[in-house]
């Protein structure tokens, strides 16, 4: 006789089951703007020199044209557009982060779907459900990594990131979800996903390019883990709770919560708490740009005004945020710099908005931007966690007048929601240097009335120049 089932084939259950009917509308209409969100990162990525290099690999690979590379005429395998994708998306730092589990789950969901709807000629209706599949799996798993006990989210305490390390997963889910596998295949695929998560850290404290990659590498390697499970390639079933599985082997005994993997699965809606961002730098920065800015504006304080900004912070951040200096305070790239906070700090003193303008090569190197730059300094508070979510800062003045502010709450999250017509907006600029006006409208349309279409890839089409 057979055990219980074990947490992958509870969440096998939970993807092959799933139907569209059975999803709240709310989560729906969510869905359907991260799903938008993420075309517009994609069109706006597209031509980064990261993306480029992808789709130069991608080309040399060769393959059937399945699923296309979005914001371009080129088309390959699904596995590649995803991975294609997965880059575009996450590359200019600009895309959704479930802050519970801090795991940007857009950026390789919505290039999962996408590229398997595409491939297979899967109906919106499969779409969007596949979606919600990956987006609950990606979450839930991302929630049982934060720890409890301790207030850390064990992961990024180690150097993992999180979009990489999951990434496998949900696109496992959502791959199995729309080639209609059953709940073992399912898990299956799952357990195959699981050796292969992978991505560290590092490549953000040298200010290089391997973090684009973590997401669609994850969204690549997910969808193989389902074509290889639907051959009847064999895995490990106890991927999570097992001895050496996923959880004790990243992460170490007890510095996570099992139960969260299936805790109200399919009541509690984790997807509900995904947060948009608005502004393309890490989600952490957010909160002491925020905490800047009011303090800026309750106070009428000037630019000139200003002789420190200082910021209170975890040690992690400290190796984030503002080291090493000559990176951090006088960035060397557009990309680097979206991870600066004394840069971010001064641009949103000076501009107030923090948009993809402020990372060209022209805005990194303005002179008045570094001088503000150079007067944000901060100290550690060494019981602070990384994921901790707050953004305290304390502005003085040149006649020696002194403001401080903690910002926890930031816009675009559960408690300060963004707005259908605020996403829209952000997609047509987003957009707007790749597709005309006429053809970005369409896009909104197809994805308000996703359930409508019959096949997913004409609205993939769309997104060709």
């Amino acid at each position: 006789m057979k055990g219980p089932r074990t947490y992958s084939e509870q969440l096998g259950d939970f993807v092959a089951g799933l139907t569209h009917e059975a999803i709240p509308a709310e989560v729906l209409q969510k869905a359907r703007l991260h799903i938008l969100d993420a075309i517009g990162l994609a069109l706006a990525g597209c031509g980064t020199e990261w993306a480029r290099a992808a789709m130069g690999v991608a080309e040399a690979l060769g393959g059937p044209p399945e699923s296309r590379a979005m914001g371009t005429r080129l088309k390959f395998p699904a596995p590649n557009a995803a991975l294609v994708n997965g880059v575009s998306v996450h590359g200019l730092d600009f895309d959704d982060t479930y802050i519970p589990g801090q795991v940007h789950v857009s950026s390789f969901v919505v290039p999962a779907v996408l590229a398997m709807a595409e491939a297979k000629g899967a109906s919106g209706r499969e779409a969007l459900a596949a979606a919600v599949a990956g987006y609950e799996a990606s979450c839930r798993i991302a929630r049982a990594s934060f720890d409890n006990s301790t207030g850390r989210n064990e992961f990024l305490n180690r150097g993992f990131h999180t979009a990489g390390i999951l990434g496998t997963l949900g696109a496992a889910a959502i791959a199995a979800r729309i080639m209609k596998v059953d709940a073992d295949t399912t898990a299956t695929a799952l357990g195959i996903a699981v050796s292969q998560s992978s991505g560290i850290l590092q490549t953000q404290l040298e200010g290089t390019w391997t973090k684009t990659l973590h997401p669609g590498w994850g969204a690549h390697g997910g969808i193989i883990a389902c074509y290889l499970a639907q051959k009847g390639f064999k895995a490990p079933r106890q991927i999570f709770e097992g001895e050496l599985g996923f959880f004790r082997s990243y992460l170490g005994a007890g510095n996570y919560d099992l139960d969260a993997l299936t805790r109200a699965l399919g009541e509690k809606w984790e997807m509900l708490d995904i947060s948009f961002k608005l502004y393309p730098a890490g989600h952490g920065t957010h909160f002491f740009l925020e905490s800047a800015l009011r303090l800026q504006k309750e106070h009428n304080l000037k630019p000139d005004d200003i002789a420190e900004v200082r910021c209170t912070v975890s040690p992690f951040r400290v190796h984030a945020h503002f080291e090493p200096r000559d990176q951090k305070y006088t960035p060397p790239n557009g990309y680097i710099a979206r991870f600066g906070l004394p840069y971010l700090l001064a641009v949103r003193l000076l501009r107030e908005d923090v948009g993809l303008d402020a990372f060209t090569d022209e805005s990194i190197r303005d002179p008045k931007t570094l001088e503000l730059a150079s007067k944000v300094s901060y100290v550690v508070d060494p019981k602070a966690d990384l994921s901790e979510n707050k953004g305290h800062v304390v502005i003085r003045t040149k006649d020696s007048r002194t403001y401080e502010n903690k910002q926890t709450v930031i816009p675009g999250t559960p408690e300060l929601p963004a707005t259908r017509e605020q996403i829209e907006r952000r997609f047509r600029l987003n957009g707007k240097d790749v597709l005309p006006p006429e053809r970005l409208e369409a896009i909104i349309r197809g994805v308000n009335e996703l359930e409508k279409l019959d096949n997913v890839g004409e609205l993939v089409e769309l997104t060709a120049p």
